[in-house]
């Protein structure tokens, strides 16, 4: 995995993101890719605000158009099956247990919403409940970067 630019407080910083660990619901290894833009949505089964906006957020993420990846933190990959059998989260989920991905990005919080580029550098971050504003925040930012191209 590639190193990625992330902009915190006005600051950039490269991170170094070979020690994050992240497989697909049957354990394989995958990476984020390397064009983008893309949307990385994280959460976790244990996330009491996860599992409450999983419904209406799996319908929003599925209408975004870039690919979005669901990443279950902190979290086992048997919790993480679980949570998706039994909660409404479809399409790309993947796990990263050890939290080596999150932590790269510097996320405190769940739910965490960035948009990175293919580069990896973070474009945007929302952290905590995504609320409608945040959503409008989000589709204005893709917006922008769709018109930038």
């Amino acid at each position: 995995m590639a190193a990625v630019w992330v902009a915190l407080r006005h600051h950039e910083r490269e991170v170094d993101l070979s020690s994050a660990r992240l497989v697909d619901l049957t354990g394989q290894a995958v990476e984020l890719p390397e064009t983008g833009p893309y949307v990385v949505y994280f959460w976790a089964s244990w996330c009491g605000v996860c599992k409450k906006e999983s419904s209406p957020m799996t319908d929003w993420l599925a209408e975004l158009p870039v690919p979005v990846f669901k990443i279950a933190t902190f979290d086992s990959l048997s919790a993480a099956k679980e949570a998706v059998a039994t909660w409404p989260l479809a399409g790309t989920v993947w796990v990263d247990s050890g939290g080596g991905l999150a932590g790269a990005l510097g996320v405190q919080g769940l739910p965490t919403m960035m948009i990175l580029s293919g580069e990896g550098q973070v474009l945007a971050r929302f952290d905590g409940r995504l609320g409608a504003q945040k959503r409008v925040a989000v589709v204005e930012r893709l917006g922008q970067l769709k018109a930038a191209r």
